[in-house]
């Protein structure tokens, strides 16, 4: 990040790698959300991901309660 930003491959180094992180942060808070606001519909399924419930995930989990 010490680099100039008026030369075109640092610029688009810095660019690439900040538009990665930013990526990688929306996904991980975006599944967090997801995750926590509707677990009746969805599960994790990764790091940064997550999935549909299926129906015998629901009707356990309604058998438990």
């Amino acid at each position: 990040f010490a680099g100039t930003l008026r030369a075109l491959d640092y610029y688009l180094l810095e660019l690439i790698l900040l538009a990665a992180i930013a990526t990688l942060g929306f996904r991980a808070v975006r599944k967090t959300q997801m995750t926590g606001r509707y677990d009746w519909l969805f599960v994790s399924s990764g790091p940064l991901a997550w999935r549909a419930r299926t129906e015998d995930e629901i009707e356990r989990d309604l058998r438990e309660i």
